[in-house]
């Protein structure tokens, strides 16, 4: 009973403490663009995970034809039969790849429902590692 009265207190303490309130927000807005970066290096030297089969992608495509599209991406995407670039669940995770958040994979692309395009914040690290998503 002395535990659950201290934990209940506890909770309440902290809903009326103005410092934990302030703290809350702060966390809020935080950006996670972060994320995209420290995962490059990672995603750059792991070639089956699908973060690295979409870039791969990416990349593909501008080569080929001088931009990229989301369509163009999700045909690469879709040939089971080209393992270095088949993702099967492409378009939840490229939505993963487009989102600024606590849970995403982190931001790496930016798109007008048609082309695809590099996030400015993560285009540095990312033409760093181009060659690993190329060869």
């Amino acid at each position: 009973m002395r535990w659950y009265i201290a934990k209940t207190f506890e909770k309440a303490s902290q809903t009326y403490n103005p410092k934990s309130v302030a703290r809350q927000n702060e966390d809020s807005n935080k950006d996670f663009y972060g994320k995209a970066i420290q995962r490059i290096p990672v995603w750059a030297v792991k070639p089956n995970q699908y973060n690295h089969k979409i870039l791969r992608a990416y990349f593909k495509a501008v080569a080929a034809t001088g931009r990229a599209s989301i369509d163009m991406m999700e045909r690469l995407c879709s040939d089971e039969n080209n393992s270095e670039l088949y993702v099967p669940t492409f378009k939840n995770n490229y939505s993963q790849m487009k989102l600024d958040g606590p849970k995403s994979h982190g931001k790496v692309f930016e798109d007008d429902g048609e082309s695809v395009w590099i996030w400015s914040e993560v285009e540095a690290v990312l033409m760093k590692y181009k060659t690993s998503f190329c060869n």
